[in-house]
């Protein structure tokens, strides 16, 4: 599970931001799925943390930092080539490469605890490190520096041939990436967390990437298919049953396809994964009237209805394997009874018992307000974003205001309380959409 995570210098995220997932001391989760730190620590981790802010405040720029620090332990010694340098978006896209950024994270893996990160310029990795701890001892796996003579420093804890390792990692490849590619298994296991739990989806990738999961889920398991139907059913959209379908890609527009994806620089998994997800589709059974059905095609569907499709193609393994699910826009296309009851469902203790975790960003203010009956969202989980003047994102808790348990928050965020909001100056609204006598003058001549 994700302890917290630390980012600097990348995009609008200028200075050292974190979010963290650890359940306040103080905060009683009344019955929410939480994870004891035992034995490493008396405090708890929470399922769900949720970023609100202002359009273009960097709620999403949270998200891709933890994503780009996955992508960099996946693929920066196999797929990164040597001398190309590091992916480097730093603020306001300086490529100069003299300001480092910098990506951290905690987890809490097998009942330890550990701090993993690194720095980078655009040409190179300048420093990388992972530690354990004992109760509040460190311990050190390895640290690198390659500003430094000695360059590697491994602890008594790193077992096996950490030397061997670092001499076949270059200087844009992250150590952890190499030691996973020569099969360390205890770095290896590190580097699956990244892997195998971090995933993240954007209202474009509900239609794509998760739509096409929640299509092969249908079309290989019957037990999948009934899960997602009750899901289909319970979102009310008048949808009783649905069925799998494969359409057929000619063997030419198959290898075409493939050769344009290996343009891309694809794995030859992921583009067979991905000319799988094309083939499949679905038909929906639809109920109106007293007893008439009528069924409909995919690409009949409302967006709402592949809005949900893709969700549930990402929501059921995250849930099933223990996740760290990120989600840009949870209200995309969403009736904000469907988003609350999404929350409420990594707080159920009996439908979350892998520990998964869930980070979106969301502008619904019905998800900490209690129209909805009990607000979703309790105070400790929501982050908020701001920029200043100079465009820096400043990310805090919502707690830092310190609001009553009683206090209005969906109120006070619309009013501005917290910050996160949009200043709106009307003027300039007029000035945009009223038309000046000139243009009307120009019309009038045309």
């Amino acid at each position: 599970m994700l302890i917290a995570f630390r980012v600097e210098n990348y995009r609008s995220l200028r200075d050292e931001s974190e979010l963290t997932m650890v359940v306040p001391s103080w905060v009683d989760p009344g019955g929410h799925a939480v994870v004891p730190m035992e034995p490493v620590s008396k405090l708890c981790l929470g399922s769900v943390a949720a970023i609100y802010g202002a359009n273009a405040s960097g709620k999403s720029n949270v998200l891709r930092a933890l994503c780009r620090m996955r992508t960099a332990v996946e693929d920066s010694h196999q797929r990164w080539r040597p001398g190309s340098g590091v992916p480097y978006t730093p603020f306001f896209g300086d490529k100069s490469g003299g300001r480092s950024s910098t990506f951290e994270v905690e987890i809490y893996l097998d009942g330890q605890r550990y701090t993993y990160g690194y720095r980078n310029n655009s040409e190179r990795i300048l420093q990388e490190w992972l530690y354990s701890y004992s109760g509040s001892r460190r311990r050190v796996w390895f640290e690198r520096d390659t500003e430094s003579s000695e360059p590697f420093y491994f602890g008594k804890v790193l077992r096996g041939r950490p030397s061997v390792i670092a001499a076949l990692t270059r200087d844009n490849s992250l150590f952890l990436s190499a030691a996973t590619a020569n099969n360390h298994p205890e770095l290896g296991r590190i580097a699956r967390w990244f892997v195998d739990s971090i995933w993240r989806v954007t209202p474009a990738e509900r239609r794509s990437t998760g739509l096409g999961f929640t299509l092969r889920l249908l079309s290989r398991y019957e037990g999948e298919r009934q899960r997602i139907k009750e899901l289909l059913t319970f979102a009310d959209l008048g949808i009783i049953d649905v069925e799998a379908r494969t359409r057929e890609i000619p063997d030419e527009l198959r290898e075409r396809l493939s050769a344009m994806f290996k343009t891309l620089d694809m794995r030859a998994e992921d583009i067979d994964a991905t000319i799988e997800e094309a083939m499949q589709s679905a038909e929906f059974t639809h109920t109106y009237g007293a007893n008439d059905r009528a069924t409909l095609a995919l690409a009949d569907e409302s967006e709402g209805t592949k809005s949900w499709l893709g969700l549930i193609g990402s929501i059921l393994p995250v849930l099933d394997e223990g996740r760290v699910l990120l989600v840009d826009e949870l209200d995309a296309s969403l009736h904000p009874r469907l988003s609350s009851e999404i929350i409420r469902v990594f707080h159920d203790p009996e439908l979350n018992k892998r520990g998964a975790q869930l980070i979106f960003n969301t502008h619904d203010p019905s998800l900490i307000g209690t129209l909805l009956e009990s607000a979703p969202l309790r105070r400790d989980e929501v982050w908020l974003t701001e920029k200043d003047r100079c465009g820096v994102t400043h990310l805090y808790p919502l707690t830092e205001f310190k609001p009553r348990k009683a206090e209005n928050l969906e109120r006070g965020y619309l009013q501005g309380r917290y910050g996160g909001v949009p200043f709106l100056d009307r003027s300039h609204l007029l000035a945009g959409v009223s038309k000046s006598e000139t243009q009307e003058s120009d019309g009038q001549a045309d």
